[in-house]
């Protein structure tokens, strides 16, 4: 058994004796380290706490440019990137629907009714597979106000559909399987919509959040029906595994491929330090090495070897505490766009 592998499951453990502590923000999950090919131990847990939303900017910024690219680093794709041509969805040639900015759209999934907003570039060309990216605001937070915190429309420049949903209660639910979990029924009922009505590109779908929208973030494209190709999550950790999944070695596996991922995580987040336990889920399942380079913008670093498609980078920010990261829309989008 791996040593990188087991450390993982000793961090996990004493975050949920840390999580049991509470916190004004999001007391964190357990973690897990597998993938739908390669399983390795794990730590189980639950949910606690809350977390910021909204306009959830804390602490220092580090290298804090919120534009372009910032210091340091190669750029470029990281290894396993590069672009493949786009698979257009059925929406693709249909009249063109709305577009800009809309928020307070409704949508009937289990017979409740889910809000979001939307954003389609001005430029939508009906003809055109965008990407799809989804964001997910923490705890008290809703889907227009982590708009406002991510900017990742200004990085995209009518690129990409988002969509922002809002959790019910202002939360998300991270402590259900797939068949049951009402955000991720949600999610789904939602790509299949604009997959339907906008043309988008069915290989390219994103998910990001911040805090517990980035538990949440990293739950559903672990387990989601429809797969997402890349991560990206800001002070949040996961994916684990549930009550019941895991093996008599302690093993466990996600349902769908794992995807690409970027994690960004404060180094004095007073949370806990379980951003760089999705780093070791990630770099672990998809096959990365140890060893790393630079990453644009720094301090971000990008790990080595990873299996073709499915590239790792993490980012430690000094003074950061809980929250959004000032290059956060950069490294994000530049991610998602390297794929």
């Amino acid at each position: 058994m791996r040593n990188d592998v087991l450390l993982v499951s000793l961090a996990g453990a004493m975050l949920l004796a840390f999580a049991a502590c509470g916190g004004t923000e999001e007391a964190s999950p357990g973690d897990a380290d597998a993938g739908t090919t390669t399983s390795v131990p794990t730590s189980s847990g639950g949910t606690s706490g809350g977390t910021s939303g909204g306009t959830s900017t804390s602490g220092g910024t580090g290298t804090s440019s919120s534009g372009g690219s910032d210091g340091g680093s190669d750029g470029g794709s990281p290894d396993g990137g590069g672009t493949t041509p786009g698979t257009p969805t059925q929406g693709c040639g249909a009249p063109a629907a709305q577009s800009g900015f809309v928020n307070g759209l409704s949508i009937q999934v289990d017979g409740a009714t889910r809000t979001y907003a939307l954003f389609v570039p001005p430029t939508y060309d009906v003809n055109k597979p965008y990407p799809l990216v989804f964001a997910f605001h923490g705890d008290g937070g809703t889907g227009s106000a982590i708009r406002a915190t991510m900017k990742l429309e200004e990085q995209a420049s009518g690129a990409a559909i988002f969509v922002y949903p809002d959790g019910l209660a202002k939360t998300w639910e991270l402590d259900q399987k797939a068949a049951t979990n009402k955000d991720i029924k949600l999610v789904t009922a939602l790509v299949d919509k604009l997959s339907a009505t906008y043309c988008t590109d069915s290989t390219r779908r994103f998910a990001s959040g911040v805090s517990r929208g980035a538990y949440f973030a990293n739950q559903l494209a672990c387990r989601s029906p429809r797969p997402f190709r890349a991560v990206a999550t800001h002070a949040g950790g996961g994916p684990y595994g549930l009550d019941g999944e895991y093996d008599n070695n302690g093993n466990w596996a996600c349902t769908a491929p794992v995807p690409a991922a970027v994690v960004v995580h404060g180094a004095n987040d007073d949370l806990g330090n379980f951003g760089a336990e999705s780093r070791d889920f990630y770099r672990v399942t998809n096959g990365c090495k140890t060893t790393s380079k630079a990453y644009a913008p720094s301090p971000c670093i990008a790990y080595d070897g990873c299996a073709a498609g499915k590239p790792v980078v993490f980012c430690k920010i000094p003074s950061l505490g809980h929250g959004y990261w000032a290059s956060g829309p950069t490294v994000t989008w530049s991610f998602f766009s390297s794929l």
